[in-house]
């Protein structure tokens, strides 16, 4: 009788990725941390307590898609130190007290409503989540093609894990309700009106430059990680494709938009278009020549966009979204939007200083058996 293996070896993407996605809940969770009041404790026990009065399916369905990613990075972090069952079981229960907990702390905010059904649905994409880990989580996600492509095109380390990470968060931000493409990192909502008037020649050049400094940022970042150049063109070319067809859901699903394909101004299609030419040099760099011009790129891409003032027109035509939770996920989308540069600044500075050693996962696997 052969051993079968218990645990699964650790990952560094997935632990980081945990802590990403856990931070994204929680940021639309408690999205717009305003109205902080203390609620009468039969009052919020009431509510957690009865069917809510008003909800939509469209809530249910996020509630329930929102927690199954979590339970699912959750088991397979756990996996590293727990059997598959014990995984999976306590990953649904930390899915479980954190949506709790949550539920409480929205009855601290005037703009949120705790309900007992987002738990439960909470609690049924956290049990999807799990069975997920259980059934494909060591035999496909740990051990099966997603780790053979990281190995034939990822140079090892936790370098790699992190920049896929940022890529990541970088598609997830397209989702962000503003009708700019690719505008990253604005900051005018804190620092006050831009430093120039607002003209249409100025605003179709800021487009273009935008979404060329946008190609360049993610073309430098995948010839930091990949191996070879080619490979990171054509990543570079799937990235923005996906970003684009992301772009457009956003505005059907999230803003009800007559238009989705309105962010896609004539300055925003020059400026792919030169990004486009440019990458095939970037790609071709020194891996951290091209680390360096992703980051020059993305701090560049911040300047621009605070310098240059917001369209008026956008802003007095722009429709106002779904209510519910679909108005915290496009906010939880601007909110890593308006970071996402500093990060990918601060990620490339780090790994340039310090190059990462290949960790545990990337070196050998180990593996404790069972009788």
């Amino acid at each position: 009788m052969t051993a079968s293996p218990r645990f699964a070896r650790p990952s560094a993407f997935v632990r980081a990725a945990v802590l990403a996605y856990g931070a994204l809940v929680l940021v639309a969770s408690l999205y717009p941390f305003s109205g902080w009041r203390a609620p009468a404790s039969e009052v919020l026990w009431a509510r957690m307590a009865e069917w809510p009065r008003y909800y939509t399916w469209s809530d249910v369905a996020l509630n329930v898609a929102g927690y199954v990613p979590l339970a699912l990075l959750l088991s397979l972090a756990l996996r590293a130190r727990l059997s598959a069952v014990a995984a999976g079981s306590a990953a649904v229960l930390v899915c479980v007290a954190l949506s709790g907990g949550v539920e409480l702390l929205q009855g601290f905010l005037a703009s949120r409503v705790t309900s007992a059904l987002d738990l439960f649905c909470n609690g049924v994409g956290a049990l999807l989540g799990a069975w997920l880990g259980l059934a494909a989580g060591g035999s496909w996600l740990l051990d099966g093609a997603p780790t053979r492509w990281r190995r034939a095109y990822l140079v090892p380390g936790t370098r790699a894990d992190l920049v896929v990470l940022l890529l990541a968060l970088w598609l997830f931000t397209q989702f962000n309700p503003a009708p700019l493409l690719f505008g990253h990192g604005d900051l005018r909502p804190l620092s006050g009106a831009a430093a120039v008037p607002w003209s249409a020649p100025l605003a179709m050049a800021s487009d273009g430059a935008l979404a060329a400094l946008a190609v360049l940022s993610v073309a430098g970042l995948c010839a930091w990680v990949m191996r070879g150049g080619s490979q990171a063109l054509h990543a570079t070319a799937l990235l923005v494709l996906l970003a684009l067809a992301l772009k457009s859901l956003a505005g059907v699903v999230l803003l009800h938009a007559p238009n989705p394909f309105g962010w896609l101004a004539p300055g925003a299609v020059a400026g792919l278009a030169v990004g486009g030419l440019l990458a095939r040099g970037i790609t071709r760099l020194a891996p951290h020549r091209a680390a360096l011009a992703a980051a020059l790129a993305s701090a560049a891409a911040a300047a621009l966009l605070n310098a240059t003032p917001a369209n008026p027109y956008f802003e007095e035509t722009a429709p106002p979204g779904r209510p519910g939770h679909s108005r915290s996920f496009a906010a939880t989308a601007a909110a890593v939007a308006t970071l996402w540069p500093f990060a990918a600044v601060a990620v490339v500075l780090l790994g340039r200083r310090r190059p990462w050693r290949p960790v545990e996962s990337d070196a050998v696997s180990t593996t404790s058996t069972s009788p």
